[in-house]
């Protein structure tokens, strides 16, 4: 493994996310068809917490500006945010002042073992150089999970997903995520007990459309766009699942 290579690919992770970005947390938390999208891919994991109780302790890492927590709806005492990233810390603090944020690395997490009911990550793993890094951080997230406690990891289903590869390949950032498939990942968390993989978001395209950098996120504000969508959407569910966008492993210790 070539350091220069490891050093170029770190660089490029920071430069594409040591900075906060307001338009995207905007985006997924209060776009007309986005944020609904983003929350019914969320759905599992809420339905999780709510098994857990109210009084959970949560932990999202790679919690970036904190809008999964925002559709979770999880600005209380006993969830906890972790990123790396000192100025996303920084805004997810005024965002959700009841979530206790700490800046951390998913390969080296600060926290004893067995600390968390839920661990809970998304789109992090692909963002780490290579497969051993990756197997640090499926480990640590085990760790620091209860027993009795459940981890839950979101990853784009790239391998198999059309547009998912396309977007790799403009945005550099998202490189590995070609790699990403339902045995990939199954794969990572080969050391975790009840492992199930379900595949969830029939279709990307309202993500590309009303893309807040790419796109035209502004064209939901017509009156026909959430009715347009939701036919859309109908067609696209009976297209084949291994071809779906997102994968939501879960793991029960």
């Amino acid at each position: 493994m070539s350091t220069n290579t490891k050093e170029h690919f770190a660089k490029m992770q920071r430069e594409g996310f040591n900075f906060v970005k307001r338009a995207r947390f905007d985006w997924q938390t209060q776009h007309l068809i986005v944020a609904e999208q983003e929350r019914k891919l969320l759905q599992p994991v809420r339905a999780i917490i709510e098994r857990y109780g109210k009084t959970c302790s949560v932990l999202e890492v790679g919690c970036g500006e904190g809008s999964n927590l925002v559709n979770l709806n999880l600005n209380r005492e006993g969830v906890v945010g972790v990123d790396y990233a000192f100025e996303k810390i920084e805004f997810c603090k005024k965002e959700l002042p009841n979530v206790k944020f700490v800046l951390g690395d998913i390969r080296q997490l600060s926290f004893t073992d067995n600390s968390f009911d839920v661990v809970f990550a998304r789109d992090i793993l692909h963002h780490l150089y290579d497969i051993d890094d990756m197997f640090l951080a499926t480990k640590e997230l085990y760790r620091i999970l209860r027993k009795g406690g459940t981890l839950i990891s979101i990853e784009s289903n790239a391998r198999y997903n059309i547009i998912l590869r396309v977007f790799g390949l403009v945005d550099r950032t998202e490189y590995n995520a070609k790699f990403f498939c339902p045995s990939f990942l199954k794969r990572l968390y080969k050391g975790c007990h009840n492992v199930a993989i379900e595949i969830r978001e029939p279709s990307m395209v309202s993500k590309v459309i009303f893309h807040y950098k790419y796109g035209y996120p502004s064209l939901a504000n017509y009156r026909i766009a959430p009715w347009c969508w939701k036919i859309w959407e109908r067609l696209m569910a009976y297209t084949p699942k291994w071809s779906w966008s997102y994968m939501v492993l879960t793991s029960r210790k």
